[in-house]
């Protein structure tokens, strides 16, 4: 049982950091755009010295592989992206004291589901025998990447409306969360095929799963700043991002991994988040989605 509480530990901390570094990066961008629009010198000086806050998001961001590759040699990945639903809270501390972005009821009811929800697939993940993603049919991780990644492109590049702010959240939302979620995913593969977990992979298959990983999670960071450029809102992105992160990995354990399967706490646990997401999210009217944000 510790070990599975040491790679939640790790997967809260990661969660946090990520969340702030997606928020930072947003305010960073939208600081970047302003810089274009100053004509003053000293005006502009202001502005490029406020530009550290998007290093600063894309460092915090950048350190994420860290924790994932040691919440890997504890437990498989789902233990860690299950505990993803703690950094909403910082999101909305963000959104609210810095981006200076409503936070109402609806929100903070919803992040009380997400919460509950990650809460109850962490019990879930701790009563669970202990897994061996060394034993994952490879095969199938492989079609259902080549599958998600078929329909997400399809609905986003031919379904998706990219002139609206809400839509390019949801739907970049949901390939970059899904994006990312192969990272943990890919990179628990990589340190485990050797048959003990290891910092790195001992396995030469292990490494092309362990390299490939990076792939994902730098795909996911591009994404995202396209996402951002076109104006899509950071807590409706990071939000569906925190669903499909939750969501993808189990469900790619459930039908790969021998032995793990949906349990009732599993099924309540995904309830939980999505519907956390859906009262976060889907309450707020549609002019929230199509302002600005206003950053002092």
């Amino acid at each position: 049982m510790w070990k599975e509480l040491i790679a939640m530990f790790f997967g809260i901390v990661g969660s946090v950091l990520y969340h702030i570094s997606k928020c930072m990066q947003q305010h960073g961008i939208d600081i970047i755009r302003r810089l274009f629009r100053k004509k003053s010198s000293s005006e502009i000086l202001h502005v490029k010295k406020k530009t550290l806050i998007y290093s600063i998001g894309v460092l915090l961001n950048n350190t994420i592989g860290v924790w994932i590759i040691l919440a890997n040699r504890y437990a498989p990945a789902s233990y860690y992206t299950s505990m993803f639903g703690f950094g909403l809270i910082a999101l909305m501390f963000y959104s609210a004291r810095i981006l200076h972005e409503k936070v109402d009821k609806e929100e903070y009811f919803g992040s009380a589901l997400v919460v509950i929800g990650t809460l109850t697939l962490g019990i879930d993940g701790i009563f669970r025998p202990e897994l061996n993603m060394a034993l994952i049919d490879l095969k199938q991780v492989v079609y259902i990447t080549i599958t998600f990644f078929l329909i997400t492109s399809f609905l986003i590049f031919f379904v998706f409306d990219k002139r609206s702010p809400l839509q390019t959240g949801i739907g970049f939302g949901i390939i970059t969360g899904g994006c990312a979620s192969l990272d943990p995913i890919y990179k628990s593969i990589g340190q485990t095929l050797g048959g003990t977990p290891g910092f790195l992979p001992d396995t030469s298959i292990g490494t092309i799963f362990f390299v490939v990983s990076f792939v994902f999670t730098t795909g996911a960071f591009f994404m995202t700043q396209y996402a951002f450029a076109k104006s899509a809102r950071a807590a409706v992105l990071v939000s569906v991002q925190n669903c499909v992160y939750v969501i993808f990995p189990i469900f790619i354990q459930a039908v790969a991994l021998p032995g793990f399967r949906f349990r009732i706490f599993t099924i309540l646990g995904l309830i939980f988040v999505s519907a956390g997401i859906f009262f976060m999210q889907f309450y707020k009217p549609r002019k929230y989605y199509e302002t600005s944000c206003s950053i002092s």
